[in-house]
């Protein structure tokens, strides 16, 4: 099936995004930078923007600091900067009536609750369900409550977990496992021979993006049937709307990595 590809201009600042609460929160953290910021627009606001055709130019997305970017695009771009910080901002959560955001600072990640004291080192967020936080603590999958504060621990060394109504789907050094909601194996979907990254696309699918083949395939669950999604490789990919998929690439099209590439919208 064709899918129909659009890109943003003037996005390519964006290194990551997350969606809570009615907004699309961006951040710009990259490796050569100390500092990152977090930045948000209203999904509204964004989905009205697109019902503009002109892909040319278009500013809406760009970086609304003066520093990081011309004076053209940051007075008209509708993303507004919510704050910087001292560190890599990893991931954004607005959770249960909480922000809390994890940061990478020298190799390790922290994870806060902003406006609290409380800070849990080496726990790496990778998804919430029913009221609880999943995440990863060295070999370990946590769960914790949504004030950090861990409920149960399974042994089980994990990169990723897509959360559906009654499954988990892992993925673990390329092994792509479905999972009852006590981690105990039902299906093999995957095993991977490259680096792959996985994501949630609806209730009965997911995305499985093969870095080295630079390919992304759409897999249902239930019945392991597969086809082509996209002829590129995707490191960041979000579901805002029933059929809107936001992804961003990392090869261009001399096939060189980047971070600098545009947004991609995927119809």
């Amino acid at each position: 099936m064709k899918r129909k590809i659009r890109t943003i201009d003037n996005s390519g600042w964006i290194t990551n995004f997350f969606y809570w609460n009615d907004h699309l929160y961006l951040v710009d953290s990259n490796f050569l930078n100390k500092k990152s910021s977090l930045y948000r627009i209203e999904k509204s606001i964004f989905l009205e923007n697109l019902k503009n055709k002109q892909d040319i130019d278009r500013v809406f997305m760009g970086n609304p600091n003066p520093l990081l970017s011309n004076a053209i695009i940051a007075c008209s771009s509708d993303v507004e900067i919510i704050e910087e910080y001292d560190y890599y901002i990893q991931n954004y959560l607005y959770f249960e009536g909480k922000e809390i955001v994890s940061y990478l600072i020298k190799n390790e990640v922290i994870t806060m609750i902003l406006g609290t004291n409380t800070k849990f080192s080496n726990f790496q967020i990778l998804g919430t369900d029913n009221g609880t936080l999943l995440g990863k603590i060295n070999d370990k999958v946590a769960i914790t409550n949504p004030d950090l504060e861990i409920l149960k621990e399974v042994n089980l060394n994990v990169d990723q977990i897509l959360v559906y109504e009654n499954n988990y789907i892992i993925l673990s050094n390329g092994e792509i496992t479905l999972c009852n909601k006590n981690f105990e194996v039902l299906d093999v979907l995957e095993k991977a021979n490259e680096f792959v990254s996985i994501f949630y696309i609806n209730k009965n699918n997911l995305l499985i993006s093969y870095k080295e083949s630079n390919i992304t395939k759409i897999v249902n669950y239930k019945t392991k049937k597969s086809m082509m999604f996209l002829e590129f490789y995707i490191f960041r990919a979000l579901i805002i709307d029933d059929n809107l998929l936001i992804a961003k690439k990392l090869f261009d099209s001399n096939n060189n990595q980047t971070l600098n590439l545009p947004l991609s919208l995927i119809f």
